[in-house]
């Protein structure tokens, strides 16, 4: 490590303020800042100094603006559901791999270098430390609920994946400054989840949502297009006559009346009857009951009658045993 200028007795002087601030009354920021102190120091073993806490709540739009940068941004998902993303910025991840890897910092930032899986593998555990410390410290606080039930997800490649993977709400995004503890090296992490507390879904509000559900779902098909034919009657006739018809020609339709009218679905499945008629001089049908199917009575023979009497059937004859000698 090298010697300690005055901008590092300035962090420490901070950091020595910061550790002795009275208890009082947690707020969002306070919360915050030993949520990712603590994180820092049993994920890495690294003890660091919160700079500054920066907090904002707006639409997907203005927050993934500030993701553009040298951001490693890992998703993070409730319930198998992606609702929000956590970056590291170039030191802060590096900070993360040198004390997983060498057991401390080195002295001199970071190079830039290309984000590799190992980098998202070692730094998961300081996000899910932050989640975990957020969630237990903030109950009192305007944060309570805000990280419940989040957990690390996969890496998102960029900013622009981030507004296409995300759902369109109003979002709580919080930017930590870190001063890592050596040199002049500094890091920022963020945390960026739907503003409105996860809570437990009751019964009742499943219930809700299912119903409006299929109710939003049974107006849609109901707009869907339906096609009907009303069908007057159905004919076969050879080529050769269908092609000797001429315009003006009467066309016989034997057994069709105006009642005989079916509507028709489109393969040909009879859905109702009809019987055609006229509305302000256009042709129309008018919808009908199908009449009931009717059972009619009818005679069966009586089989006693039917079958001969046992005195009148005939005798059996009697075929006299014929021999034939074959020599």
């Amino acid at each position: 490590m090298g010697q300690m200028n005055s901008q590092d007795m300035l962090r420490r002087l901070l950091r020595a303020k910061t550790e002795a601030e009275p208890q009082g009354q947690m707020t969002g920021g306070r919360v915050v800042r030993l949520a990712i102190a603590r994180a820092a120091d049993e994920a890495l073993g690294l003890s660091l100094t919160v700079l500054g806490v920066n907090q904002e709540v707006e639409d997907l739009d203005s927050m993934v603006k500030r993701l553009s940068g040298d951001w490693m941004l890992i998703g993070l998902v409730r319930e198998d559901e992606l609702v929000g993303v956590a970056g590291l910025d170039l030191q802060a991840r590096a900070a993360a791999v040198e004390m997983q890897t060498l057991g401390q910092l080195r002295s001199a930032p970071a190079a830039e270098r290309a984000i590799t899986p190992s980098d998202v593998a070692l730094c998961s555990p300081l996000v899910t430390g932050f989640l975990t410390e957020l969630e237990e410290a903030s109950r009192d606080t305007e944060l309570a609920g805000w990280t419940d039930g989040a957990t690390v997800g996969a890496r998102i490649s960029d900013a622009r994946a981030v507004g296409l993977a995300l759902s369109e709400n109003r979002y709580r995004y919080i930017g930590v400054t870190l001063d890592l503890g050596t040199g002049e090296r500094q890091g920022t992490i963020l945390l960026a989840l739907p503003a409105s507390p996860a809570t437990e879904k009751e019964p009742e509000a499943q219930t809700g949502r299912a119903d409006l559900f299929k109710a939003n779902f049974q107006a849609t098909v109901m707009e869907a297009p339906a096609i009907l034919h009303a069908v007057l009657h159905h004919m076969t006739l050879p080529l050769s006559k269908v092609a000797k018809f001429q315009v003006g020609d009467t066309v016989p339709l034997p057994g069709v009346t105006v009642g005989s009218v079916r509507m028709e679905a489109p393969g040909g499945q009879v859905l109702g009857r009809a019987r055609l008629g006229q509305v302000t001089g256009m042709r129309a049908v008018r919808l009908e009951v199908a009449a009931p199917a009717t059972l009619a009575e009818v005679q069966l023979p009586d089989r006693r009658s039917a079958a001969p009497a046992a005195a009148e059937r005939p005798e059996p004859q009697v075929i006299p045993d014929q021999r034939m000698d074959v020599e």
